[in-house]
């Protein structure tokens, strides 16, 4: 009996442990600043992406423990996902960020407007991680503006928006995105 009661304390007190392992605390504001250090070095800097067999391409980097990917398909019409990872001591997924976007008419060519996007993407916020600032005009691309919507969603734990891009009045780029924590039940990660 003494030695059940031993093995039942000795799981609980194991299971206590691991679980205060694998429960991340991370103050928001690092969290936000390591998203968007590692975003500023991604597609937004005009890093050279990896291509694999299947044509995505593919770019990855870590940092202090942390590693983060950025992958997309596509061209003119694309899709693509950011995800954030804490490396040790397994890989825990931590955030992620999905998006889709396409150029909407062949007024400016499309180079231009995604040279325009990186611009846009370099200067991402702080508190809204994501994509790009609410709106952001650029001197090198004086008849091109961005804008960037939150719909839902208020900080780096949960938002989704819309971003465009326009020329004069016409809309020449639409991308819709969706993000936040990645978690496996409520409370593995607290933000302090």
């Amino acid at each position: 009996m003494i030695c059940q009661k031993f093995k039942v304390n000795l799981k609980h007190k194991l299971f206590s442990i691991l679980f205060r392992i694998m429960l991340l605390e991370i103050p928001k504001k690092e969290l936000q600043e390591l998203i968007v250090g590692f975003k500023k070095r991604a597609y937004a800097a005009n890093e050279e992406y990896k291509t694999t067999p299947n044509r995505t391409k593919r770019f990855e980097s870590q940092m202090n423990g942390w590693c983060f990917s950025d992958e997309y398909e596509g061209d003119a019409c694309f899709a693509g996902r950011e995800s954030l990872s804490k490396a040790l001591p397994l890989k825990t997924p931590v955030w992620n960020m999905n998006y889709y976007g396409r150029t909407l008419c062949e007024e400016v060519p499309k180079e231009t407007v995604f040279a325009f996007l990186r611009k846009s993407l370099q200067a991402v916020p702080t508190d809204l991680p994501f994509r790009g600032p609410k709106k952001f005009c650029h001197e090198s691309f004086p008849k091109l503006g961005y804008h960037n919507r939150l719909i839902d969603g208020k900080d780096v734990a949960y938002a989704n928006g819309i971003e465009t891009i326009f020329s004069r009045d016409c809309e020449i780029y639409k991308g819709r995105w969706s993000g936040g924590l990645v978690m496996k039940d409520l409370g593995d990660i607290v933000l302090t």
